[in-house]
């Protein structure tokens, strides 16, 4: 693209030239010259002057201006701002190459002294204004005034998040079981957070470019610390939990967390409440108290994070990473910090850490480090008004902010460049390389980084993965750079892969190696390829073109982050746009990716007795060797590899962004039968709210011999995973140009869902159906993928949490085949068995489907049909579908307690559930109340006061249309017992049923019924609560409206009535304890029951000993004896000691669906 940089009158003349020429265009009628002409204009014109901060104008396509839909309208929004009715003054104009409108918006915002712009979205309504207070705080003010009236959206989903439903449920507990292979998701849902705060709030969030990297060497972890204590309370706000308080009976919720360079604090409330949330958060970082009382207590929930993390082999990579750096370099910080280093070390060194704490405080939070984004459905006015009121006395120390970049790279050390074989606690067997770059934070624009991971990550014919997988070596690779503040800050930049190891990979650790330097030798010679650039390009442009609504607690938080990286225009697009190719920063990139200068870590437990070093904080057992040098000569004159090349063109890319017609008898509220037999039910709802050309498809394969005996489950697990193998290739392209699709093995039946631009949809849906008819596979290709799914299984069922899932429905479901089943059996299946399990699944089958989005009932119709057509299948009557009962829990308590099945880790977990009756939408949403008044008190005494677990949490159980609730206590056995955490918990009950005011139960009530009538505001929300509605053979789709109009008939006296019932009167409670490794007999106190003088424990080894693999797991659970002490109310706590033979004796309810 060229600039021309001229003075600024030239600027000036050519603007007023482009404005007078469209303006006058307006108002006469528009010719095909005129279009032309303006065309070639733009085209030969492109001014830039950034700098300045006047006008910055790109190429516009001239394919916009020839598409069918270009009217006035259009050529209105030509116009600058000014002349539109609005307070703007500026405009932008974005090519794209990817045949799309380009006419992104440039908003100009009000600053105390510069007018700055922010390029935003042409699907984004809200609106946009930076400021810059007197002491130097910087604040984004988004308005979603714009907006529709009633909106509203979920936090839990964000603009790439999976397509899993539940099955038959109204509850989503089981959904760890249904998929348990995603070991490593994120557990933020049991962290603090209320199920009403996950709905569409008010936000705000405040990044403090300082971070870990800032923690003084003698007391590590000093910034996470500090970000625990300044929660504590403020002077005018002086209760502790003021805030969450007030969040919690509002709808919202708040946390933080730490990075190296960076410390966000946010939350999220109903709108009316938000200028109050915001004074009192404001006063954190204006005068929190940070109680000498309360240090030693947020001291213990620091530790116990650090602890509950563990058992993370990422955390544990990554410290043992930071320690190859240069002695003393901060990247090498403990960021996280335990008790150890910060009471112990201190306390030996005579180090007084409350008074470090409150220096460090002065230095570290100041203003002018700070930056604020806040949106709500205020105008902008208002927010500006509210921001300067409210945080303009946050204090400005002046001093100059911390910065790293003194030494280029760190990481230039004789520890980095050597192989590290490192013991996991998880099954894996994994292999990073890693490659230390110089820091690459400027060079934003040209994303570098992001160009190579595009090629390194490819999984396509040519690639790393695909010449891997032609020797079974390898499975899934995965890397890049992260963009998280270890691997991407001012003191240098990451960029890794992770190749996932068969077990014959392990053993070829040398020739896998062998083929990733080829391939970068390949890059290197053949250099930069300006078309793979263009292509990311224009997926990035298309995705932002036509983006929806994401959550707004996540929205600010992410803005607050950029308004630290990027520059003022490009706050919103600087994370995600490709701006400028520049082909000598990519080859520098590819340059320093030498095999002498790679760093190599070999995550596995084969032969780990040659694992004698130690990590310091986590206790990772590892040794480290150099690089073969045999090896180093041979790759340094490598052979070009003919399995290795460059991907094709990108057929998946979208062309057609055309919005389909909706024929009146389509414009539907809710989604309508389009065709239905004996062989399918096809539903269908056109979008008529977003206007996106995008569509949801969701299509699930009901057959009887899903699930019908343990050996079937295990083999439908087994089978999508060899699926999932075979698609990996041919469909790849789709999913690098932004669309996405998931297998999900359900209970009754395979469900197969679609998402993304409507363009390419039929096309990869008829991949994966046609990979399914003539699914074919080698016994190499079976056994591989045997091995991961026994991995998998076993990584499930390491983590605590998990495991009392499992067992909670074990002992509630009549038919349940949990995880330690299932791996003890996987073992014994074979590929012919599998083979054989296949042809019985397509012999019978129904088919039910959904589209929804910019789509046509003949499009729905085609695809249908296709999937009817391809299969053939035999009709599966709905009178042989099975139905599927709960068991009904006796009045009392009743205790299962387990050993965790790492026995090496203390992190423990109690899971108490709380069983109640058959429900009604009424009845559900009185549970919808308990819960969501409880979950802040209960994170308030158990978590912060009591400090029993870092997750603490309560959430809705509604199982099969019947009522529920769990409490999930994640702790630490050399802490507390599971019965000091069983009592603790049923204290907090009795004490809770007399909480709850006359006030507080209407301003509950309010936020539930405000919450429920919020709309979607992205095609993603909406499709999934009419799936759901759909997969539980409910269909209620306005069941919303009625929960609204139940929640406005409920009275305080029958919220008492259920709460009192429910926890008192008519007990029916399931505890299930997993319990961590024990630890050696203490003294206890007295007092409190807690195990004095804690002991620390290492989790590495994790069944990691040379002679021990998990096979050697002799049964299911280990039951232990429970030593659970009742409440004066309770009756007696009856132990669970053999599952089976206490499902026996249980009634079960009667199929029920909450309809009314």
């Amino acid at each position: 693209m060229l600039f021309f940089k001229r003075n600024l009158s030239i600027y000036l003349s050519i603007y007023l030239s482009i404005y007078l020429s469209i303006y006058l265009m307006f108002w006469i009628k528009i010719s095909p010259a005129c279009v032309r002409f303006l065309s070639m204009l733009a085209r030969v014109v492109s001014v830039t002057c950034r700098n300045t901060e006047i006008l910055r104008l790109t190429l516009l396509t001239p394919k916009w201006f020839a598409r069918k839909s270009f009217e006035k309208s259009s050529l209105l929004s030509l116009l600058p701002l000014s002349q539109r009715n609005f307070t703007y003054s500026q405009r932008n104009f974005t090519y794209s190459q990817n045949k799309m409108p380009s006419d992104e918006k440039c908003l100009e915002s009000s600053v105390d002294q510069v007018t700055s712009v922010v390029v935003k979205s042409p699907n984004d309504p809200r609106d946009y204004r930076i400021l810059t207070l007197e002491n130097g705080l910087k604040a984004l003010l988004v308005s979603d005034i714009n907006g529709d009236d009633d909106y509203c959206e979920d936090s839990t989903e964000s603009d790439d998040e999976s397509l899993d439903d539940d099955d038959d449920d109204e509850s989503s507990i089981d959904e760890l079981d249904e998929s348990f292979s995603d070991a490593d998701s994120d557990d933020s849902h049991r962290k603090k957070q209320t199920n009403i705060g996950s709905k569409k709030k008010a936000a705000a969030a405040l990044c403090i470019g300082v971070g870990g990297m800032c923690d003084p060497p003698d007391i590590q972890g000093l910034s996470h610390f500090l970000e625990h204590m300044v929660f504590m309370g403020s002077k005018k706000y002086p209760k502790e939990n003021e805030l969450d308080d007030y969040l919690a009976r509002h709808g919202g919720y708040s946390n933080a967390w730490t990075d190296y360079e960076a410390t966000v604090f946010y939350f999220n409330v109903q709108r009316k409440y938000f200028e109050k949330s915001l004074d009192i958060f404001a006063q954190f970082f204006i005068s929190p108290l940070m109680r000498r009382d309360s240090v030693d207590r947020e001291l213990k929930a620091v530790d116990s994070e650090f602890e509950e993390g563990l058992t993370d082999d990422d955390n544990r990579t990554v410290s043992l990473l930071a320690n190859m750096c240069k002695t003393g370099h901060p990247i090498s910080n403990f960021i996280e910090g335990n008790m150890i280093s910060l009471k112990t070390n201190p306390v030996k060194n005579r180090i007084d850490v409350y008074s470090r704490l409150k220096e460090f405080h002065k230095q570290m939070y100041s203003a002018h480090y700070m930056t604020l984004v806040v949106q709500s459905r205020e105008s902008l006015d208002i927010l500006e008004k509210w921001v300067r009121e409210i945080f303009a006395k946050i204090p400005n120390n002046n001093c100059t902010k911390p910065t790293f970049d003194h030494d280029p790279n760190p990481f230039d050390t004789p520890e980095f460049a050597r192989i590290y074989r490192v013991v996991p606690v998880k099954e894996t067997h994994k292999l990073s390389l890693n490659w230390a770059l110089p820091p690459l934070l400027k060079h934003y624009r040209a994303k570098p980084l992001d160009y190579l991971s595009t090629l390194f990550l490819h999984e396509g014919p040519g690639s790393i993965l695909s010449s891997l997988k032609k020797h079974m070596w390898a499975l899934q690779i995965e890397g890049g750079n992260d963009a998280n503040g270890f691997e991407f800050n001012s003191a240098w930049s990451c960029f890794y892969i992770d190749i996932i190891l068969t077990d014959s990979g392990v053993d070829h650790v040398y020739e896998v190696l062998t083929v990733v330097f080829q391939y970068v030798q390949m890059l290197q010679k053949a250099g930069p390829q300006r078309y793979i650039f263009d292509e990311e390009q224009a997926i990035e442009e298309s995705k932002f073109r036509w983006q929806e609504k994401g959550s707004p607690i996540d929205y600010v938080q992410r803005l607050s982050e950029n308004m630290q990286l990027y520059a003022e225009e490009d706050y919103l697009t600087g994370d995600c746009l490709y701006f400028e190719y520049d082909a000598d920063l990519i080859q520098n990139c590819m340059n320093h990716m030498k095999p002498e200068k790679t760093n190599v870590i070999l995550l596995t437990k084969k032969d780990s007795h040659l694992c004698t070093e130690e990590e310091k904080w986590y206790g990772t057992k590892y040794c480290v060797t150099d690089l073969d040098p045999e090896w180093l000569n041979k790759w340094q004159n490598l052979e070009m590899n003919p399995d290795l090349f460059l991907p094709d063109k990108n057929k998946y890319l979208a062309k057609d962004f055309c919005l389909k017609e909706v024929p009146p008898e389509q414009k539907s509220k809710h989604p309508f039968i389009i065709m239905e037999n004996e062989k399918c039910k096809l539903w269908f709802k056109k979008d008529t709210k977003f206007n996106v050309p995008k569509a949801h498809i969701y299509f699930k394969l009901r057959s009887p011999v899903v699930n019908e005996s343990l050996e079937s489950a295990v083999l439908f697990e087994l089978f999508i995973d060899v699926l999932l193998q075979k698609l990996s290739e041919p469909t790849y392209h789709a999913i690098d140009a932004g669309l996405s699709y998931a297998l999900q093995d359900k209970r009754t039946g395979m469900i197969i869902s679609v998402k993304g631009f409507n363009d390419k949809i039929p096309e990869l849906f008829k991949t994966i159906i046609d990979e399914m008819i003539a699914f074919e596979f080698s016994d190499e290709l079976f056994d591989v993928c045997k091995s991961q799914l026994l991995k998998d299984y076993y990584n499930h069922m390491i983590k605590p949490y998990n495991t009392a899932c499992n067992l909670h429905l074990a002992v509630v479901e009549q038919e349940y085949f949990p995880v330690p089943e299932k791996y003890h059996k996987l073992p014994e299946m074979t590929s012919d068995m599998m083979r054989d399990w296949f042809k019985k699944f397509c012999c019978q089958l129904f088919c039910e489907g959904f589209v929804i989005g910019n789509a046509s009932i003949k499009d729905a119709c085609g695809i249908m049909d296709y999937v009817v057509e391809k299969f053939n299948a035999e009709v599966y009557p709905k009178d042989q579908w099975p139905e599927r009962c709960l068991l009904k829990i006796p009045s009392g308590q009743f205790c299962c307690q387990v050993e965790s099945f790492n026995q090496e880790s203390p992190n423990s977990t109690a899971l108490i559930y709380y069983q109640v009756e058959p429900g009604s939408i009424f009845t559900c949403c009185l549970n919808e109340m308990l819960v969501n008044r409880m979950q802040e008190p209960l994170f308030d005494i158990l978590r912060t006061k009591h400090q029993l677990g870092y997750s603490v949490s309560v959430q809705e159980d509604v199982l099969r249309g019947i009522l529920g609730f769990s409490i999930a206590i994640e702790f630490q056995s050399h802490k507390y017992t599971p019965e000091v955490v069983n009592k603790k918990v049923h204290m907090f009950i009795n004490d809770f049923i007399s909480m709850m005011t006359l006030e507080e139960f209407q301003a509950l009530k309010e936020t539930l019924i405000t919450a429920k009538q919020c709309e979607d505001t992205k095609l993603s929300e909406e499709s999934r609560r009419h799936w759901h509605e759909i997969s539980i053979q409910a269909c209620v789709f306005d069941r919303l409206e009625k929960e609204v109009q139940a929640l406005r008939n409920i009275g305080y006296d029958d919220f008492l009535s259920y709460v009192k019932k429910t926890l008192l009167n008519d007990q029916h409670i399931l505890s299930v304890q997993v319990v961590g490794k024990k630890p050696p007999k203490k003294k206890k106190n007295k007092k409190n029951n807690c195990l004095t003088e804690p002991v620390r424990s290492r989790p590495s080894n994790s069944l990691a000993s040379a002679n021990h693999s998990p096979l050697d797991l002799k049964s299911a659970y280990s039951m232990l004896t429970c030593r659970c002490v009742p409440g004066q109310s309770q009756a007696k706590c009856i132990q669970i000691t053999n599952i089976e033979d206490f499902k026996k004796g249980l009634d079960h309810f009667q199929p029920h669906k909450i309809l009314s």
